[in-house]
């Protein structure tokens, strides 16, 4: 975590902070919309996921 808040992108650390103390996957952060989070209530919502497809040839 450190080399992510030291040497990484802008929200590198904030992102894998949340991943860590949530138990969120990577597709389910890649979903969320400011709507899914509730700061008074301090909540995420997961209600849907993201994914990649890869096209090999």
């Amino acid at each position: 975590m450190g080399a992510a808040k030291d040497f990484g992108l802008a929200y590198d650390y904030v992102t894998f902070m949340l991943l860590a103390y949530t138990g969120m996957r990577a597709g389910e952060l890649c979903a969320l919309k400011w709507s899914d989070i509730d700061f008074d209530e301090r909540t995420i919502s997961i209600a849907k996921h993201s994914t990649i497809q890869l096209i090999t040839q």
